[in-house]
C-alpha cells in the first residue's frame, strides 16, 4: 500500500515535521500564496511559510496517509494539517463536519480543515475582485460574484438520489485546474507588492487562517524558548523574539556566532603580503625543475600534411574492421562476379 501510494513527490510527507496534506497541486499553490498573506511583515512567519511541506495527494484525503503519518503514540510529525472539501449540499452558513476517524489521532497534533463545499467558493469572501479578475484571465465571466456564484461555476456532475435528476457540472467544472493557477499567480502579484503600493489586500479565508495558526508554534514565549539557548528575549519588544527559535535556525548557528571581543589581543601582523612566499621560494621548496617556456608562435610549422590519404595501420580486432573504407578513398563500386564487364541495375 505504502509503495502504491507513495512516490517522489509524496514521499517528502515522510520527513517533514509540520505539513499540509491538500487533494492537488493546484490548492497546494493557493495554499501557499495564503499563507504569505497571513505572514505578512512577520519574518518569522514568512520563513515558516516558506518552509512549511504541503503534499498533494491526487484524491481526497481519507485517512490511510493520516495513519500512515500520525500514528497516536507513533507520529512521524509535529503537526499535520489536512485540508479536504466538504462536497455537502449543507447551506454556507451551516456547520462543517470533520471526519469521524478524525477521533483515532492526538486533536493536538492532527487537525482537518474543510472548505465548503469546495475550495473555489470557500476563498471566494473578502476576494472577490481577485476571483472575477481570474475568471477573466481564463476567458470565463460572472456578472455577481459571491460564494454561491462560484460554486455553481465550478460543481462537478451529481447523480441524483432515489431516481432525482441529476445535477449537471458548471460551466468552469473542467477548468478548476486554469482558475487555480491564475488565481495563484494573482495572489502572488499581491503578495510580491509592497503595502504602500498595492491597492489590493488578500484576505485570508478563515478555516486556512485557523489552519496556519494551529501549525505554526504558538503559545507563552516562555514556552517557546525553555530550553532554547539560542533564543534571547527583546525587553524593548515586550517578550518578542529577538533572534530565531531553535526550530527555524540551522544546527547550532547560534553556537558559532564569535563573540564581539573574541578577537581581541590577538597579535596580527600589519602586511599581509609579508606572510606570503615570493615566487622563488615555492620554486626551491617543490624542487622541480622550471618548465621550459615555449618556441615563439613563428617558429611553429604551420604547413598542413599532402591532402592525399596515408596508409593506416590496423592491429587485428580493432575498429573499424579491415573492410571499411579509408578516409578519402573514392567510393567506386566493384563490378558484380557474375554480370560481367558491366553493372546490373
Amino acid at each position: 500500500m505504502t509503495r502504491l501510494h507513495l512516490d517522489s513527490s509524496r514521499s517528502a510527507a515522510l520527513f517533514a515535521e509540520r505539513l499540509v496534506l491538500v487533494e492537488g497541486v493546484t490548492e497546494a499553490a493557493i495554499v501557499r500564496e495564503f499563507g504569505r498573506a497571513w505572514a505578512g511583515e512577520d519574518t518569522l512567519k514568512q520563513a515558516f511559510i516558506d518552509a512549511l511541506s504541503i503534499v498533494p495527494v491526487g484524491t481526497k484525503v481519507g485517512q490511510w496517509p493520516v495513519h500512515l503519518l500520525a500514528t497516536r503514540g507513533a507520529e512521524l510529525c509535529t503537526k499535520l494539517a489536512i485540508l479536504r472539501d466538504s462536497d455537502s449540499d449543507l447551506p454556507f452558513d451551516s456547520e462543517r463536519d470533520k471526519p469521524a476517524w478524525l477521533s483515532d489521532h492526538d486533536p493536538s497534533v492532527v487537525d482537518a480543515f474543510i472548505s465548503h463545499p469546495t475550495l473555489e467558493p470557500a476563498i471566494t469572501y473578502g476576494n472577490e475582485f481577485l476571483i472575477g479578475e481570474a475568471l477573466e484571465r481564463i476567458n470565463l465571466h460572472l456578472d455577481d460574484i459571491t460564494p454561491q456564484s462560484v460554486g455553481e461555476m465550478f460543481r462537478s456532475r451529481r447523480k441524483g438520489k432515489d431516481g432525482g435528476l441529476d445535477t449537471p457540472a458548471g460551466r468552469g467544472a473542467k477548468r478548476k485546474a486554469e482558475f487555480a493557477l491564475a488565481l495563484a499567480g494573482l495572489l502572488m502579484e499581491v503578495n510580491d507588492a509592497h503595502p504602500e503600493d498595492s491597492l489590493i489586500s488578500v484576505t485570508v479565508p478563515d478555516h486556512l487562517r485557523r489552519l496556519f495558526d494551529f501549525l505554526y508554534p504558538s503559545g507563552p514565549v516562555e514556552e517557546q524558548t525553555a530550553g532554547d539557548a539560542g533564543a534571547q528575549l527583546d525587553d524593548e519588544d515586550n517578550g518578542v523574539l529577538s533572534e530565531p527559535p531553535a526550530w527555524l535556525a540551522l544546527d547550532s548557528i547560534w553556537d558559532t556566532i564569535p563573540e564581539a571581543d573574541e578577537g581581541e589581543g590577538l597579535d596580527w601582523p600589519d602586511d599581509w603580503e609579508s606572510l606570503e612566499p615570493s615566487s622563488d621560494e615555492v620554486e626551491h621548496e617543490s624542487g622541480a625543475a622550471p618548465e621550459p617556456a615555449p618556441p615563439p608562435w613563428e617558429d611553429l610549422n604551420q604547413e598542413r600534411p599532402a591532402g592525399h590519404p596515408q596508409e593506416l595501420t590496423q592491429a587485428r580486432g580493432t575498429w573499424p574492421p579491415s573492410g571499411t573504407r579509408r578516409p578519402g578513398s573514392s567510393p567506386t563500386a566493384a563490378p558484380r562476379a557474375d554480370s560481367g564487364d558491366h553493372a546490373e541495375f
